[in-house]
């Protein structure tokens, strides 16, 4: 296995950045953890081991200068198409953290944060749960309460014209259904599906925070009155 030379430049995504940059790759190690050995016993006697190597790197961006660490991993009797992906600290962020959460209540603001993490470092269970997490917060915000399972209160959000009659369907076949799954019957949704989740979560939480500037600025803010034309 080649090891990386400090001069090395590699192009990887940025945190910072939130793009594939340029990084310098500072400095990289070999281990090498052998788990067993095999022997062929033919006309060319071969004996070879079973091992993982772990390739450690330190990077850093050129621009921004925020340091990455990676490990890379290969396994001796995987195919090169078969070795499992670099590990990245921190995570790679895939989706960025909207800036609007700070406008939502604390405590889904943390809960939202958390999903986010769970997404990064592709706890896809996890991140499905706390998406349901947070539906269920939302509800009971806007209904005052908590008003039983997630069926009754889509039903009444969806008669006090919170939402539409198109997204009470969305809502209980995406993140209800999805996350009873995920937290009641071990599933775990593919990538790209969770990441769908997470759109319409943000599609839902971001029209409450509107709500909640419109509501501000039509108490806070006094505007003059229309001059009446004298006739």
């Amino acid at each position: 296995m080649p090891m990386n030379e400090s001069s090395k430049t590699e192009q990887i995504f940025c945190n910072c950045c939130l793009n594939k940059t340029n990084h310098i790759v500072h400095h990289s190690f070999l281990k090498t953890e052998i788990t067993g050995h095999y022997r062929w016993i033919d006309d060319n006697s071969i004996e070879s081991q079973i091992d993982w190597q772990y390739v450690y790197s330190v990077l850093e961006g050129r621009g921004c200068e925020t340091v990455t660490f990676r490990k890379d991993s290969y396994f001796s009797e995987y195919e090169d198409n078969e070795q499992p992906p670099s590990e990245y600290y921190p995570p790679r962020i895939s989706h960025p953290l909207p800036n609007w959460v700070i406008d939502l209540p604390e405590d889904m603001q943390d809960l939202m944060t958390e999903v986010y993490k769970a997404l990064w470092s592709d706890n896809r269970r996890l991140a499905t749960m706390g998406i349901r997490s947070l539906f269920d917060m939302y509800c009971k915000d806007q209904l005052g309460g908590d008003e039983g399972g997630f069926k009754a209160k889509l039903k009444l959000l969806q008669d006090r014209k919170i939402i539409s009659d198109e997204e009470k369907i969305i809502f209980e076949h995406t993140i209800v259904d999805f996350g009873n799954a995920a937290t009641h019957r071990r599933f775990k949704p593919k990538y790209k599906d969770l990441e769908i989740l997470v759109q319409i979560l943000e599609y839902l939480l971001h029209a409450h925070v509107v709500e909640l500037h419109g509501n501000r600025l039509k108490d806070s803010v006094s505007l003059p009155t229309r001059n009446k034309s004298k006739n």
